[in-house]
């Protein structure tokens, strides 16, 4: 009786070990070749794929109000055509400096930025909080991580009559942005950049690796390059454009480099690349204890003081 429990122990034991490798070789195979496929989309999509936001719905009088936003407009931009939305905030006392542009990070918008637009406003700056393409209430199918957004931040800066100079404050994405554009407009005197990526091709490994965790290895960083490149293709953009590290190189705007130490999303090690390569007037701070969206929350207010000390520093009041 008891042989025959062993056995029986042996073969149960056998079948499950079997389910086991079955299941281990098919999450194997699965993030070998078909996670790589998800790659181009979760690069590519925007927000607002699927659908253009409504401009019907565009906040009115009591609501900007209610947000202690001075006005909202609309700019046309592209190619391909996108219509940009953005709130417009005012001067409320003092000198008046230059306009400061105001960008958000990845999938999120304007309304993240409203203390920002605020706290500029209140230094005597016009500041523009702009949903860039595909976010928020702006129209567009995909995401160029600076390429197209520089060049539509270009024509809308056109569209307001903005001769410069002018500053720029963004977060992630938006900072990745302020630098490309830096780096190919001229109005554009100083940069406000928090937790930038070095490269879209650097940011797309880590992103990889963020989400497989240990699985990671299984994907070669040859089929990730690959996988950037196609989404580049399906998109409409060289992904070797969207380099903010090849745009400190070129600009000389005066550059302004923050990172939270514990950023595990993107390490301050490219804030430290960032700074080395500039040229131009610069400085880095890398602050103790904040991630890559805790940054932005400024406990401890050490974002607001050295970014309103560098634009006053390098947009001083006309």
């Amino acid at each position: 009786m008891r042989r025959r429990l062993t056995l029986a122990m042996r073969r149960r034991l056998t079948r499950v070990l079997a389910v086991l490798a079955s299941l281990l070789v098919g999450t194997v195979l699965a993030v070998r070749y078909l996670a790589p496929l998800l790659i181009p989309a979760g690069l590519n999509y925007a927000p607002n794929t699927r659908a253009d936001p409504d401009p019907a719905r565009d906040p009115g009088a009591a609501e900007l109000a209610r947000l202690g936003v001075s006005a909202h407009r609309r700019v046309v931009v592209g190619s391909p055509p996108a219509s940009l939305s953005l709130f417009v905030v005012e001067p409320r006392g003092g000198q008046p400096r230059p306009t400061v542009l105001v960008l958000h990070g990845i999938r999120d918008s304007k309304l993240s930025m409203l203390g920002w637009g605020r706290r500029l406003a209140e230094a005597g700056h016009r500041a523009l909080l702009v949903d860039l393409r595909g976010h928020g209430g702006s129209s567009g199918r995909h995401l160029s991580y600076g390429v197209r957004e520089r060049r539509d931040l270009a024509q809308l800066l056109d569209a307001l009559d903005e001769r410069g100079p002018v500053g720029v404050l963004g977060h992630s994405y938006g900072a990745a942005t302020a630098l490309q554009l830096a780096a190919h407009e001229p109005r554009v005197s100083a940069v406000v950049a928090v937790a930038s990526f070095t490269r879209l091709r650097e940011v797309a490994r880590l992103y990889v690796r963020r989400y497989l965790d240990g699985l990671a290895p299984l994907i070669p960083a040859r089929e990730i390059q690959r996988r950037v490149d196609q989404a580049g293709s399906e998109a409409g953009f060289d992904p070797d454009e969207a380099s903010p590290l090849e745009a400190v190189r070129r600009g000389r705007a005066a550059i302004l480099l923050l990172h939270g130490a514990e950023d595990r999303s993107i390490p301050a090690a490219h804030s430290r690349e960032l700074y080395a390569a500039a040229r131009g007037p610069k400085r880095l701070v890398v602050i103790a204890g904040e991630g890559h969206n805790s940054v932005m929350a400024d406990r401890r207010g050490v974002l607001r003081e050295e970014a309103m000390r560098w634009l006053a520093r390098f947009l001083p009041a006309r």
